[in-house]
């Protein structure tokens, strides 16, 4: 992923000074070839600037007049002649010469100016005192460290905007609730939405149960993985929301007392939570339960008494409960099988462990021979190994198999070094949320909304509009549901609950 106005800085710059020192024997006005001007030099060099540039050319060779372009295009001793600095206050390829009697023209110099306008984040706010178990009422103070900064927050654990209320003092909470708060800053990019949950005196409300177990895992997710939180909080921001719906048509059963025991639990979560290899708190599993029965109506899976609700596997909303398929079942990608077991060559398989056949417990790798269709199954390979045959699937998790050195490496985190795929060297390695830069080789931040992107830029909590401007594409945020679409990717949430873009309804998203 890379950002658009990220260009890469060119420069031409060989070793100043003549190609050696002897002067001309003959004293005549004829050009010595071995008399070269040194190189202009510029000043700043090329790079990525977030400001107009006041660009100095010098040559160090006494005498010496410098010629230049503004267009790329090679520069002649009839090209404009420099006098004075330049200002660059777009993109810009800057190239000169210098040349002097009796002397052979410069090397052609060069110097990319490229300006980055996405604005830093505005810090996330912080609550004082924080979430938690409380016996009576407290009075919640919100801040955020950015000078200037406006909240905006929900009492409900939804997601704010703008159009929410505006923070101007301290939040009562005199029941159990979750607070959710993002900030925005005078010139700056918005920050995350943070929550805290509160437990005034019992139980709290399957809203603020969700909520803070999605903020841990989008923590957790963030913390092993080296990535972006907004990118993840992005996936779908209101899957709360929608199981809610669900309790509301009495799909869903949902336990207040095991709510409150999830938050208190979610501290236990450890990095395998993400990929299964840990169970989710006890309390956290069992405060829903499905009360839909098989072949009855259903949204989602977690509607279901028992097996899984076929709008997650097909285009059809509602769906239907299904049992999972059994041990030596026919199955087929939209037809899962039960847990233990995987669809593997038509049927339904036990997954197993190191040495067994494919298919393969969760956090091993099939090395398959697709002449028989069957394999082994084998543990994942350290940070180092050699990983060329079979690619990242075989890397341990939080791994990747990277192409430079076809071994397994760690993702890098913002700010850290890392190796844009445009350049020899590798791929770029960067955490989910991030891409590396071209220039500065660090890992930053994807862009969001009003912000530039491209095929290979993806854009946080957010679409990439290349339709409106097809030749300057920018980032666009999602469409809640009941507004304009034209394409699913654009409304909030693809899941049967949340929304799908109708062509019928002339391009809503809508819910059904």
């Amino acid at each position: 992923m890379r950002k658009l106005l990220v260009i890469a800085t060119m420069f031409a710059l060989a070793a100043c000074g003549k190609n050696n020192g002897n002067e001309k024997a003959d004293g005549g006005d004829s050009i010595d070839p071995t008399d070269i001007v040194q190189q202009p030099t510029f000043a700043p060099p090329g790079g990525i600037y977030t400001t107009a540039q006041t660009v100095t050319i010098s040559c160090s060779t006494p005498g010496s007049t410098i010629y230049y372009t503004t267009d790329g295009s090679a520069p002649t001793t009839a090209s404009t002649r420099y006098t004075a600095p330049i200002s660059v206050t777009s993109y810009r390829v800057l190239k000169a010469i210098a040349t002097a009697p009796r002397s052979t023209a410069s090397d052609v110099s060069s110097a990319s100016y490229a300006f980055d306008t996405q604005a830093p984040s505005t810090e996330a706010p912080t609550f004082s005192p924080a979430g938690g178990s409380y016996a009576s009422s407290q009075s919640v103070t919100v801040s955020s460290t950015t000078s200037g900064a406006s909240i905006y927050y929900t009492t409900d654990g939804s997601n704010p905007t703008t159009a929410s209320t505006r923070y101007t003092g301290p939040i009562a909470v005199a029941q159990s609730q979750t607070l959710r708060a993002f900030a925005t800053g005078t010139g700056r990019s918005p920050s995350a939405a943070v929550s805290a949950s509160y437990v005034i005196g019992g139980t709290v409300s399957y809203t603020a149960a969700c909520a803070a177990f999605e903020a841990a895992s989008v923590a957790l997710y963030a913390s092993c993985f080296h990535a972006n939180p907004l990118d993840i909080q992005g996936d779908d921001t209101s899957s709360c929301a929608a199981v809610q719906k669900e309790i509301d048509k009495g799909l869903i059963s949902y336990d207040a007392t095991k709510g409150a025991a999830c938050i208190a639990a979610l501290g236990t979560l450890p990095c395998d939570f993400i990929f299964g290899l840990a169970s989710a708190p006890a309390a956290c599993a069992a405060m829903l339960s499905g009360k839909v029965a098989t072949n009855g109506s259903c949204y989602s899976s977690v509607d279901c008494q028992a097996g899984f609700c076929t709008s997650e596997v097909t285009t059809t909303c509602p769906g239907t409960c299904k049992p999972f398929g059994a041990d030596g079942a026919s199955c087929a990608d939209d037809a899962p099988c039960g847990s233990g077991f995987e669809c593997f060559t038509g049927a339904c398989k036990a997954r197993s462990a190191a040495g067994g056949a494919c298919p393969c417990k969760v956090g091993l790798w099939c090395d398959l021979d697709l002449s028989t269709n069957s394999g082994t199954c084998k543990a994942r390979l350290a940070a180092g190994a050699s990983c060329n045959a079979h690619g990242s699937d075989t890397c341990a998790i939080g791994l990747i198999c990277a192409a430079d050195t076809a071994t397994c490496k760690a993702l890098a985190g913002e700010g850290d070094t890392c190796v844009p795929p445009t350049q020899s060297g590798g791929p770029t390695v960067c955490g989910r949320g991030y891409h590396c830069d071209s220039s500065t080789k660090k890992c930053v931040s994807d862009p969001t909304a009003g912000h530039a992107c491209s095929a290979d830029v993806n854009c946080l909590m957010g679409y990439c509009d290349d339709v409106t401007t097809p030749s300057a594409p920018v980032c666009k945020a999602l469409v809640s549901d009941g507004g304009n679409c034209t394409d699913p990717l654009q409304c909030a949430s693809l899941s049967c609950t949340n929304g799908k873009c109708d062509a019928s309804t002339s391009g809503v998203c809508v819910s059904p």
